[in-house]
C-alpha cells in the first residue's frame, strides 16, 4: 500500500511538474504575441507609447495592441471576463481579430462591431471581454474610439491637465450579436496624451491587519498620472506599477493588470534619457532595492564605482532617516527617489510624506570636538553636506518633504 501510494505520488508530482512547464510555454507565447513596445518607433518622433502586461496568474486574459497605418495609430486593450487558460484563449482570439480587422476598417466602431460578431456568433461559453479601440490621426490631430464597457481612460492634456475620457458604455464584445457600437472623437492635439488600463489598476487590493479591505482607485491613478503629466510613457507606467506594489504591500493580487500609455507629438530628444524613479515601502528592508536602483542609474550615466559609492553615503543616509523617523511607528508611508543627470549634474530628489524635517535649519556640527562635547545627533546630515554640492529642502502644498542633493560629476 506504501509502494502504491509512493508510485502515486511520483505519478502526480511528474504530471504537475508537466503542467507547469506547459503553462510556462503558453504565459512566454502570450508575451510575444504583445507588440514590441521599447524601444519607441525607430522612424517615428513624434509618438512616445509604452504598453505592459502583469499576469495574476502564468496565463491571463489581458491584451493590448498597436501599429501605424497611413499615418494612422491604432490601438486597443482588452480584458477577457474569467482568468487562467480560457482566458488567454480569448485574449489571443481577440488580439488576433484586432490585428486582422485594424488593416482592413477605418473606423474604431466598425473595428469593434465586427469583433463583437466573430465572438458573440460563436460564443457558447458564454465568455465576454471589455475592449477599448481608438484610432489617432496624426495629420488632423483627432482621436477617435469605441469603448465596449472597458475603464474610462486617463486624458492628459497638452497643458498636463489630467481627467477620465468621457466615454460610452456600451456592451462588452461577446454578449449581443449584431449590437450597435457607438464611436466617439475629441480633439488630440501634439503633446496630448492617453493612459488605458485594465480594472487590474484601479482594483488593486490592500488588505490590512484588521481584515478591511481598500481598492487603489480612480484617484490614486489621476494625482499619479498628473504628477507625471511630462514624463515618458515608460517612466509613467513604471511609476504605477511600482506604486500599486507599495500600495498593496504584499496582498496578492487576483487580476490582471495592464496599461498602455500613447503620446503624440513630443518627441524625446536624441541622446537624452527620462528621469529614473523608484518607490519604497518606509521598511528598512527596501534599502537594498535602493542600492540596485542608484548603481544602476550610475552605470546608465557612466559614473565611475568609487563615485557611485560616495554618492550611495548620502543618498542612504538620507532615505534611512526618512524611514527611521519620518512616519509614526506602525504607519504605512512610501518614499519616492528621482535620479536625473543634466549637463553633467546629478540631481537626486527625495519625497515623502511624513512629518515636516528641514536638515538645512540643523546647526551644523564640530566635527572636531570631543564626545563629551558634541550634541547627540547631525553626523548624517554632516555627511550628506560633506559629500554633495547643494542640499535644498521644500515643504510642498500637497504635504510631501523634498530634499534634493545635487552633484556636478567629472568625467
Amino acid at each position: 500500500s506504501l509502494n502504491r501510494y509512493i508510485d502515486e505520488l511520483r505519478d502526480t508530482a511528474a504530471s504537475n511538474a508537466a503542467m507547469e512547464q506547459e503553462l510556462k510555454i503558453a504565459s512566454d507565447i502570450q508575451q510575444r504575441m504583445l507588440p514590441k513596445v521599447y524601444p519607441p518607433f525607430p522612424e517615428r518622433k513624434d509618438i512616445d507609447r509604452f504598453g505592459e502586461v502583469v499576469t495574476a496568474k502564468q496565463v491571463g486574459g489581458d491584451l493590448f495592441d498597436f501599429f501605424i497605418r497611413d499615418e494612422k495609430l491604432y490601438f486597443s486593450i482588452g480584458d477577457v471576463a474569467g482568468k487562467g487558460v480560457p482566458a488567454s484563449l480569448y485574449m489571443a482570439v481577440t488580439r488576433t481579430l484586432f490585428r486582422n480587422l485594424a488593416g482592413n476598417y477605418q473606423s474604431a466602431a466598425n473595428i469593434v462591431r465586427e469583433m463583437n460578431h466573430a465572438i458573440a456568433s460563436t460564443n457558447d461559453t458564454y465568455i465576454f471581454v471589455t475592449v477599448f479601440v481608438g484610432v489617432l490621426d496624426m495629420k488632423t490631430h483627432y482621436l477617435t474610439f469605441c469603448n465596449a464597457a472597458h475603464n474610462a481612460p486617463v486624458m492628459i492634456s497638452a497643458e498636463g491637465e489630467c481627467s477620465l475620457l468621457e466615454v460610452d458604455t456600451n456592451l462588452p464584445i461577446g454578449v449581443e450579436d449584431r449590437y450597435h457600437y457607438e464611436e466617439q472623437q475629441v480633439d488630440f492635439p501634439p503633446g496630448s496624451a492617453l493612459l488605458l488600463y485594465t480594472d487590474g489598476l484601479t482594483e488593486a487590493t490592500y488588505f490590512s491587519k484588521d481584515g478591511s479591505r481598500k481598492l487603489f482607485g480612480e484617484h490614486r491613478v489621476l494625482h499619479d498620472v498628473e504628477k507625471n503629466s511630462k514624463a515618458s510613457a515608460i517612466e509613467v507606467i513604471d511609476f504605477l506599477k511600482q506604486h500599486v506594489a507599495v500600495f498593496a504591500d504584499g496582498t496578492e493580487q487576483s487580476d490582471d493588470l495592464t496599461m498602455l500609455f500613447v503620446r503624440h507629438g513630443i518627441a524625446q530628444e536624441a541622446g537624452t534619457s527620462p528621469s529614473r524613479r523608484l518607490i519604497m515601502k518606509n521598511e528598512m528592508t527596501e534599502v537594498g532595492r535602493l542600492r540596485t536602483f542608484f548603481f544602476s542609474v550610475c552605470r546608465e550615466y557612466g559614473i565611475d564605482e568609487e563615485t557611485a559609492k560616495t554618492l550611495n553615503l548620502a543618498l542612504e543616509e538620507w532615505v534611512a532617516n526618512v524611514i527611521g523617523y519620518a512616519y509614526p511607528k506602525g504607519m504605512r508611508g512610501h518614499v519616492e527617489v528621482t535620479a536625473d543627470v543634466t549637463d553633467n549634474v546629478l540631481t537626486l530628489v527625495i519625497k515623502d510624506h511624513g512629518t515636516p524635517f528641514d536638515p538645512t535649519q540643523y546647526k551644523e556640527i564640530d566635527v572636531d570636538a570631543g564626545l563629551d562635547e558634541r550634541a547627540i545627533g547631525g553626523l548624517g546630515i554632516h555627511l550628506i553636506n560633506s559629500i554633495m554640492d547643494t542640499v535644498a529642502y521644500e515643504r510642498t502644498v500637497d504635504g510631501y518633504n523634498r530634499l534634493t542633493l545635487t552633484k556636478k560629476l567629472k568625467y
